[in-house]
């Protein structure tokens, strides 16, 4: 809601405070939450969350100046 909101009003600390809750969020989610699974599902989990962080490093690697702007 956070980020939406910056997007609408086109201001920058609302988006920059929603990436950093959503960043907590998948923090808690992947340090605190993943514990509790079994080890298979753990193993997938970590595997996803790999593949996710090489996606958004290619894609913000590709789109940098582009990125930068729009912050």
């Amino acid at each position: 809601v956070v980020f939406a909101a910056g997007l609408l009003l086109g201001e920058r600390m609302y988006r920059l405070g929603g990436f950093a809750i959503l960043a907590l969020a998948i923090g808690r989610i992947f340090l605190v939450d993943v514990w509790k699974l079994e080890t298979l599902y753990r193993i997938a989990s970590f595997l996803i969350l790999g593949a996710v962080l090489l996606l958004l490093g290619f894609i913000y690697n590709r789109f940098a100046e582009t990125i930068r702007r729009w912050l």
